[in-house]
C-alpha cells in the first residue's frame, strides 16, 4: 500500500468515495468515480473543479437538466467491431439510447456555451447520429426489442404467408379435431402446438386409429400428440416460412450492425462523453448534498479552512446545524500546528476534517466548508491518524507508527500536508515527548504544513518557545465538563484530567493527592490555561454584542434612509397634489371671469360696466391666490421653534427639528440618549437633541406629516464648508443635503476649498454612497474649480 493510499484508509477516503458513486447514473459512470483519488496535476483539478461548479450552477439555477441513466454498450461496440457480427436487437437499441442520450447533452449546452464553457468543452466533441437512430427505431420496437414488419417490404411479406398458412393450417386441424371428436378418439378438445407444429391429443387406445406423426405423449401415457396426416403440407409451409422470416430478420440486424460499425470510433466517443458527463454530474449532485463549495487553491502553503465540516458527519446527520464547523488557518503565520485538550474533545475529528477537505479538494470534489475556503496544491498528504482509543498500544503498534513516522520524514516536503494523531503516544511519556519534539522540529524545518495532536504537555511550551509552531485547541466548558468542539487557535488546552475525575466521583483526596504529584509549576501552568480559556471565552462574548450592536446600528442608519425617501416622496406628491389643486382653482376662477364677461357683452353693457365687473372679478382671483398661499404651511427657522417644555416620554408629541415634521415619541430616551420615535410610517431612533416641543402654530398635512415649505424653498444653493474639521463637514452637508432636497433644489454647490485636499476627499466619498446624490463633480474653472463640488440632487 503507497503512502497516498495509507493516508487515504486513515482518512477514511473511501468512505467519502462510496457515498459519492451512489450519485451515478450508469454502471461505467460508477467505475469511473469509484477511482476518485487526490491528483497533484494542477490542470485537471483546476478544470475538475470548474466543471462540478458549472455543473452545480445547472442544477441549482437552469432548465432541467436532460440527463439520465444510459446503458453499458461497451461489449456491444467491442461486439460490432468483429466483422461478420450481428447485434442483437436489444443491442442495437442499446446502442441508439446512447446515441439520443448523447445528442439531448450536447443540444442542453450548444445554446449554452458562454454560460458553462468547461461543460460546452466535454460535450462539444459529440457526434450526432440521428440517421442512425432512426434506423434503428423504425426497424425495432423499443420496449419489446422486436423487429417490426415495417422493417423491409419482404419481412412484412413472408409475416403475411407465415399468418395466411397458419391460418389455413388451424382450420385444416379444427375440421379434423371436430370429425376425431365426434368418435371420441380425443382426449381433449384443443389443439396444441409441438415443435412449432399443430397436433391434436388422442387417447392411447386410439393412436392407431388416427394417421399422422406422434410428436409426444403425456407423462401418464394417456394421451399422445399426432399431427394429422392432412396438415403436414401446411405446417411444412409455416415451417418453411419461419426459416425465411428468421434470415430476414438477420439480414436486418446485420445490415444495421454495419452501420454501427462504419460509426464505431465516434460512437465510442459519444459513450465516454456521456460517462465523464455522469462523473461531473455525480460530483455535483454531491456537492448538493453536502451543502458543498468549490475551494481557493493557491501556490504557497496556505490552508485556511473557514465553516469545515466532516463529511461523513454531515451525511450521518443530514444538519450542517448539527456538526460544529471548524475554523483553522495554517501556513501563513507558522507551518506546524499543535492540537492539545481533553479526550473525545475533537481533536481527531479535526484532524480528520482537514485532511478530507484537502483530499477532496484534489481529488476535483467540492468541499464541505465556506466558499473563502482556501487550499494549498500539495504533492501528498501524510495521514497517521487512527482510533487510539480502540488499539490495545503494545510495543508493535508502536513500532509500526514509528515505521509509519519515518516514511512521513523520509518524503515530506515543503508542499506535503503532514497530519499525525497522538503524537509521541504508545511509549514511555517522556521519551515520546522527545521523540515528537524532534519530528516536529525537522518538519517545520523542511517547511512542510504539519497538524498533530497531542496529550503531552511539554509540546505546549516547545510549539510556544519555536518560531514556525503555534498551539491550538478544542474548546472545553470548565462549567459543565463538556467538549464544544470548536477548534481555536494560539490557545493550548487543558485535559481537565482532575476536573472530570472528581466530577466523575473519584475521592475528593486522592484527586488533591494526584495535583500534589504534578507540582506546583504545572498545576500553575494548567490554572493559568483555564483563566485564559475563560478569559477568552468572555472575549468572544462581548465581541459578539459589539457585532450585535454594529448590525442593530446599521439597521438604524437603514431606517433613517428609508424615512428620509418616505419623507421625501410624500412632500413630492404633497407639492404635485396641491399645485393640481391650485391650477384647478384658477382655472375655476378664469373661467368664471370669462363667463361674467361674456354674459355682460351679450347684455350689451356699457365698458365703464365691463370694467367694474373685470376688477371685482380680479379682486375675487387676488382673493382666491391669497387663499392659495394661505394652505401653504410656514417654515421656520429651528431657533424659531415654539419654546416649552420637552416631554419625552411615550405619548408625547414633538417636532424632529431635522425635518420640521411632528413625531409620537414610543419610548424614553435609552442609555445613549436615542429616542424611539414614530414619524409617518416609519419608526426611528434620534438623538433627544435633534426634538423639541410640538407648539400650535405648524398644521398637520393630509398625511400626519407637518411640513413648512415656504422657508425651503429660500435654502440657497450653495454650502460653505471652509474651516470645518472633516466630521463637522460631513454632518453639515448632511443636514445641508435633507433641506436642499426637500426645497427641491436639483444643483447645489459645496465649497470645501483647496488646502491638502483631504476635506475634499472625504466629502466626495461621502457623496459617492449618498441616495440623495444623482451626480457629483469638481467645479469648472467659473465655478471655483477644485475648492467647489457641484453637486446634481435626485427629483
Amino acid at each position: 500500500m503507497s503512502g497516498w493510499e495509507k493516508s487515504l484508509e486513515a482518512l477514511e477516503f473511501p468512505r467519502v468515495v462510496e457515498h459519492l458513486c451512489s450519485h451515478a447514473l450508469s454502471e461505467p459512470g460508477r467505475e469511473e468515480l469509484a477511482r476518485t483519488a487526490p491528483s497533484s496535476d494542477r490542470e485537471w483539478i483546476r478544470r475538475e473543479q470548474a466543471l462540478v461548479s458549472e455543473m452545480r450552477r445547472v442544477l441549482d439555477f437552469d432548465d432541467p437538466f436532460p440527463f439520465s441513466s444510459f446503458p453499458d454498450v461497451r461489449p456491444h461496440l467491442k461486439k460490432a467491431g468483429i466483422e461478420d457480427s450481428v447485434l442483437s436487437p436489444q443491442e442495437l437499441v442499446e446502442v441508439s439510447s446512447v446515441a439520443v442520450a448523447a445528442s439531448a447533452v450536447h443540444r442542453y449546452f450548444r445554446t449554452k456555451e458562454d454560460k458553462y464553457p468547461e461543460l460546452w468543452q466535454l460535450v462539444s466533441a459529440v457526434s450526432s447520429f440521428t440517421w442512425l437512430e432512426k434506423e434503428i427505431a423504425y426497424a425495432i420496437d423499443p420496449r419489446t426489442y422486436e423487429v417490426l414488419d415495417r422493417a423491409s417490404v419482404e419481412l412484412a411479406r413472408l409475416r403475411r404467408q407465415i399468418l395466411a398458412t397458419e391460418e389455413a393450417a388451424r382450420r385444416r386441424v379444427e375440421a379434423i379435431q371436430r370429425e376425431l371428436a365426434q368418435k371420441g378418439y380425443l382426449q381433449d378438445d384443443v389443439i396444441t402446438i409441438r415443435d412449432g407444429r399443430l397436433v391434436l391429443m388422442v387417447k392411447e387406445e386410439f393412436r392407431n386409429k388416427v394417421p399422422g406423426l406422434i410428436h409426444d405423449h403425456s407423462a401418464s401415457g394417456q394421451s399422445y400428440f399426432i399431427e394429422p396426416v392432412e396438415a403436414f403440407e401446411l405446417n411444412n409451409r409455416v415451417r418453411e416460412l419461419r426459416v425465411e422470416e428468421r434470415k430476414e430478420v438477420e439480414r436486418i440486424l446485420r445490415r444495421l450492425t454495419s452501420m454501427v460499425r462504419a460509426e464505431l470510433p465516434a460512437l465510442s466517443q459519444n459513450f465516454q462523453v456521456l460517462v465523464q458527463v455522469d462523473r461531473i454530474h455525480a460530483k455535483a449532485r454531491f456537492s448538493q448534498e453536502l451543502r458543498a463549495s468549490e475551494p481557493i487553491f493557491n501556490e504557497y502553503g496556505r490552508y485556511r479552512i473557514v465553516d469545515g465540516r466532516h463529511p461523513l458527519l454531515l451525511l450521518r446527520w443530514r444538519d450542517p446545524q448539527r456538526v460544529v464547523p471548524l475554523h483553522l488557518d495554517l501556513g501563513e503565520n507558522f507551518v506546524t500546528l499543535v492540537v492539545t485538550g481533553p479526550n473525545a474533545g475533537g481533536k481527531t475529528v479535526a484532524l480528520k476534517t482537514l485532511g478530507l477537505i484537502v483530499t477532496m479538494a484534489h481529488a476535483g470534489l467540492h468541499v464541505p466548508a465556506a466558499p473563502e475556503t482556501e487550499v494549498s496544491f500539495t504533492d501528498q498528504v501524510f495521514a497517521d491518524v487512527g482510533d487510539l482509543q480502540s488499539v490495545e498500544m503494545d510495543l508493535s503498534t508502536f513500532s509500526s507508527r514509528v515505521q509509519r513516522l519515518k516514511e512521513i520524514v523520509e518524503e515530506a516536503t515543503e508542499r506535503s500536508l503532514v497530519l499525525i494523531d497522538e503524537i509521541g503516544s504508545g511509549t514511555d511519556p517522556e521519551e515520546g515527548a522527545a521523540l515528537a519534539m524532534s519530528i516536529l522540529e525537522e518538519l517545520t524545518r523542511r517547511g512542510a504544513r504539519t497538524v498533530v495532536t497531542t496529550h503531552l504537555g511539554v509540546l505546549k511550551a516547545f510549539a510556544h518557545r519555536n518560531p514556525g509552531m503555534e498551539n491550538g485547541s478544542m474548546e472545553f466548558d470548565p462549567e459543565t465538563l463538556s467538549p464544544t468542539y470548536r477548534f481555536r487557535i494560539g490557545i493550548p488546552g487543558s485535559s481537565y484530567a482532575f476536573e472530570i475525575a472528581h466530577r466523575l466521583g473519584l475521592p475528593e483526596g486522592l484527586v488533591r493527592r494526584a495535583r500534589d504529584w504534578v507540582g506546583e509549576e504545572k498545576h500553575r501552568l494548567e490554572g493559568l490555561i483555564v483563566e485564559l480559556d475563560r478569559r477568552l471565552k468572555e472575549l468572544g462574548e462581548r465581541s459578539a454584542r459589539l457585532a450585535q450592536r454594529e448590525e442593530e446600528l446599521k439597521e438604524l442608519i437603514r431606517q433613517h434612509r428609508d424615512m428620509v425617501r418616505e419623507l421625501q416622496a410624500q412632500q413630492k406628491e404633497i407639492r404635485r397634489k396641491a399645485a393640481e389643486e391650485a391650477q384647478e382653482l384658477l382655472r375655476g376662477v378664469n373661467a368664471l371671469i370669462e363667463r361674467t364677461v361674456r354674459e355682460i357683452r351679450e347684455q350689451q353693457a356699457s365698458r365703464e360696466i365691463i370694467r367694474e365687473a373685470r376688477r371685482r372679478l380680479e379682486e375675487q382671483r387676488e382673493l382666491v391666490r391669497a387663499q392659495l398661499e394661505s394652505l401653504r404651511v410656514e417654515e421656520r427657522p429651528v431657533e424659531e421653534m415654539p419654546e416649552g417644555q420637552l416631554e419625552l416620554r411615550a405619548g408625547s408629541r414633538v417636532i424632529w427639528k431635522k425635518f420640521g415634521t411632528e413625531a409620537l415619541v414610543l419610548d424614553e430616551p435609552d442609555a445613549d440618549g436615542r429616542v424611539l420615535v414614530e414619524a409617518g410610517s416609519v419608526k426611528v431612533r434620534v438623538p433627544a437633541e435633534e426634538l423639541a416641543p410640538a407648539g400650535g402654530s405648524t398644521r398637520r398635512s393630509a398625511g400626519g406629516t407637518r411640513y413648512r415649505v415656504d422657508t425651503l424653498t429660500e435654502i440657497r444653493d450653495e454650502v460653505d464648508l471652509r474651516g470645518l474639521s472633516v466630521p463637522e463637514a460631513l454632518e453639515k452637508v448632511d443636514r445641508y443635503l435633507d433641506l436642499a432636497v426637500l426645497a427641491g433644489l436639483t444643483t447645489v454647490r459645496i465649497v470645501h476649498g483647496k488646502g491638502t485636499g483631504r476635506l475634499r476627499t472625504e466629502i466626495q466619498r461621502f457623496l459617492r454612497d449618498d441616495p440623495r446624490v444623482r451626480s457629483a463633480r469638481l467645479g469648472a474653472w467659473n465655478e471655483g474649480d477644485v475648492g467647489v463640488t457641484v453637486v446634481e440632487l435626485k427629483g
